[in-house]
């Protein structure tokens, strides 16, 4: 009757430390919340800052822009003329870029910016479908002008400069009257008529941007390399590089493409095709920053506080060692307040630091409290090297990213299976009396 009755009151305590470890849940939610609230800070400084700086940059170009009137004819023979445009994309885009990394802090954060030196050469053919819309149509070749895209003008540093056969023309900002392109630059005065057939152009522009720098496919052609300080570029967009090399000092890539993988042709009239959803580049941020880490690090929180309290409860059930509830509710407190004490000193100290100099404070905080409830010395020594364990396995799944979930699902397994290897000697019925 009396086992019974103690039974009784450890499963009840059970459920009750069960509810605890629920209801500290709520105070680690608020945690997580406030560090969305300091990674949104975070975002606005940054835009903030690019906004001075530059933006996110996209590359399109060089496109011919041939102007043109096309004779309309209505069913009561009435005509009239109606302004389009006829665009060519280069035969070849040859594309070298040079891109250096800059930093710079605002408040508590550093900014992730660069600066772009993009040289470029290649070939246009005029179409013969354009010229023989000569015979029907008003074909304006002094109106002709090149369309060079760039998402933020205002970030162009120095002067631009285009060169046709070794000749130099005037560049002008704005992309005129070509929808496709609401921002950019473009050259004028080429001099172009019915005799032209190809030409050859360079063009080099020098530019400021932030986050991510890519580039529409545009030519038969294209071509583009990049060459970079920074370390941990991320690729993107709809073609993959042909070959890159990353290395501690910097990376360089190389991207091809021809005709046949876009799906647009060379050169139509007016507004039949859009090339903006083919593109491709680089992410030029920190992959995974403090507050990721930190908001990564906070998703354990229950595995951390269910683990502690697991440990606790059994060293209750296998030692004469009595903790209250109260005791179980300020040990979860204290487990909490380690993500709360990350956030505040990873914005100083940067993530790893900060992470062993909460989890050391939590440890010597819980084991000097302990140390009132549990006199034997091993258990103490056992508690700490579960804890630093702990928040070791923790650690370690955070600096992993391809392998986090095998090595995470390997350790929760490796831990459910010690406890139940240590306790499978334990009569839940007599639980102060561990079986022979």
């Amino acid at each position: 009757m009396n086992l019974l009755k103690e039974s009784s009151r450890t499963y009840l305590k059970g459920i009750i430390i069960f509810i605890i470890g629920a209801a500290l849940m709520i105070p680690t939610a608020l945690v997580k919340e406030l560090i969305r609230e300091r990674q949104q800070l975070k975002s606005q400084v940054e835009h903030e800052v690019a906004e001075s700086w530059g933006k996110s940059q996209l590359v399109t170009g060089p496109i011919l822009v041939l102007p043109y009137e096309k004779h309309r004819v209505n069913s009561s023979n009435e005509s009239w003329y109606t302004e389009e445009t006829f665009l060519v994309m280069p035969d070849e885009v040859q594309m070298d870029v040079k891109v250096k990394n800059h930093q710079r802090k605002r408040s508590l954060y550093e900014i992730q910016l660069f600066e772009a030196n993009c040289s470029a050469s290649g070939r246009f053919t005029i179409p013969e479908a354009y010229i023989e819309m000569g015979k029907k149509d008003r074909l304006k070749w002094e109106e002709a002008y090149i369309a060079i895209g760039l998402a933020d003008v205002t970030a162009i540093t120095g002067k631009p400069t285009f060169s046709i056969e070794k000749s130099n023309y005037p560049i002008k900002t704005g992309t005129k009257v070509f929808n496709r392109l609401t921002s950019g630059l473009s050259v004028t005065h080429l001099h172009l008529d019915n005799n032209s057939e190809s030409f050859n152009y360079t063009f080099n522009m020098s530019f400021r941007g932030s986050e991510q720098l890519s580039f529409h496919p545009v030519g038969k052609s294209t071509l583009v390399t990049i060459d970079s300080d920074w370390h941990s570029p991320g690729f993107v967009g709809n073609f993959t590089t042909s070959k890159h090399d990353i290395k501690p000092d910097g990376f360089n890539a190389k991207w091809e493409v021809n005709e046949f993988n876009r799906n647009f042709p060379n050169y139509w009239s007016g507004d039949q095709y859009n090339f903006k959803d083919q593109w491709f580049g680089v992410n030029l941020v920190q992959p995974v920053d403090d507050y990721q880490k930190n908001m990564r690090s906070a998703k354990y929180a229950l595995l951390i506080i269910s683990l502690s309290f697991l440990l606790f409860f059994f060293f209750e059930v296998l030692s004469s060692s009595k903790m209250h509830p109260i005791q179980y509710g300020l040990i979860g407190l204290a487990l909490v307040v380690f993500y709360s004490l990350l956030l505040s000193m990873s914005e100083q100290f940067g993530f790893d630091l900060a992470y062993w100099l909460s989890a050391g404070a939590t440890i010597v905080l819980i084991i000097i409290y302990c140390a009132y409830i549990f006199k034997n010395r091993r258990q103490l020594v056992f508690l700490t090297c579960i804890l630093i364990s702990l928040y070791g396995y923790i650690y370690t799944i955070l600096q992993l990213e391809d392998y986090a979930l095998l090595v995470g699902s390997i350790g929760l397994f490796l831990i459910l299976a010690s406890i139940m290897i240590i306790t499978r000697k334990v009569n839940f019925y007599a639980l102060n009396k561990p079986s022979a």
